[in-house]
């Protein structure tokens, strides 16, 4: 139990205040134990952030399969509606961990940024989107250039709501409606052109 919560306390430290200010002291205070505590369940500060990052992202992963799943009965721009709105869902709804990815993403510790795995949920996030595109285009024979023009603008949205939610105050998952209106303008012509 004390593990679960070493984990709890560095997540939200980390995402108040970035990994190089968290501290062992910080999360032992925390938790309310002692510093030397927490060797008894951890190595170091960076055992506790892969030991959270590895949680989070099978979290993310079993998230993103589950939204493959749950849009696949509809039509393709809503299916396609619904993967930005569930991801951005996902982070409105747990600020800690929207702050916690953001820097995964964008402020990785220099010292720790070798080691990240962060490409397997990126590739989760494609797959979804690229397996969810050949099953409504009838598996039609994609032009791979446009697909990853269509992949790379995926990930450039997911990555702005998620700045979005973190440091817009005026932000709301409302206003993605109007974003995927214009975004998907842009997208039906890529798929039409590629179609046809």
């Amino acid at each position: 139990m004390t593990s679960k919560k070493i984990k709890e306390a560095s997540l939200e430290l980390i995402a108040e205040r970035g990994y190089c200010q968290t501290t062992l002291s910080l999360i032992a205070e925390r938790v309310g134990i002692k510093k030397p505590s927490i060797y008894s369940h951890f190595q170091s500060k960076e055992d506790i952030f892969f030991s959270i990052l590895e949680d989070e992202t099978k979290n993310l992963n079993i998230y993103i399969e589950n939204i493959y799943y749950d849009i696949k009965k509809y039509e393709l721009e809503e299916m396609l509606y619904l993967i930005i709105y569930k991801f951005a869902e996902y982070f409105n709804n747990n600020m800690t961990l929207a702050k916690f990815w953001s820097l995964v993403m964008y402020f990785p510790p220099y010292s720790l940024e070798q080691e990240f795995k962060f490409d397997i949920t990126k590739y989760k996030i494609y797959e979804c989107i690229y397996r969810n595109i050949k099953e409504k285009t009838k598996n039609k024979k994609l032009d791979e250039e446009k697909m990853k023009n269509i992949m790379h603008s995926y990930e450039v949205i997911l990555r702005g709501i998620l700045t979005m939610i973190i440091y817009d105050s005026d932000f709301t998952i409302e206003k993605i409606d109007q974003i995927i209106k214009v975004y998907f303008n842009g997208i039906k012509n890529e798929l039409t052109e590629n179609l046809s």
